[in-house]
């Protein structure tokens, strides 16, 4: 389970990568529109996605990679440096 740290260093990573991608995703309900549009399960919710940009959860395994069209390398960083 991540750490209250982890989770916000995710969160950070992952409205700049989203700030940075070709299409700029801006807001939690463009974020669940855009994700449940690629992601082959069930749709998650504007709040799903507000969690994660405000840091108060991360998202599983499946979903992570759902969102590497912005670049999964970024948004697991914490993992490759040694924690």
């Amino acid at each position: 389970m991540p750490t209250i740290e982890e989770k916000s260093a995710f969160a950070k990573r992952l409205r700049l990568a989203l700030r940075r991608s070709q299409d700029a995703v801006e807001g939690a309900t463009e974020l669940a529109i855009q994700f449940s549009l690629r992601y082959d399960g069930t749709a998650i919710s504007p709040q799903t996605a507000h969690k994660w940009l405000s840091g108060r959860s991360v998202p599983t395994e499946d979903k992570l990679v759902t969102l590497a069209a912005v670049s999964y390398t970024h948004l697991r960083a914490h993992e490759t440096r040694g924690n």
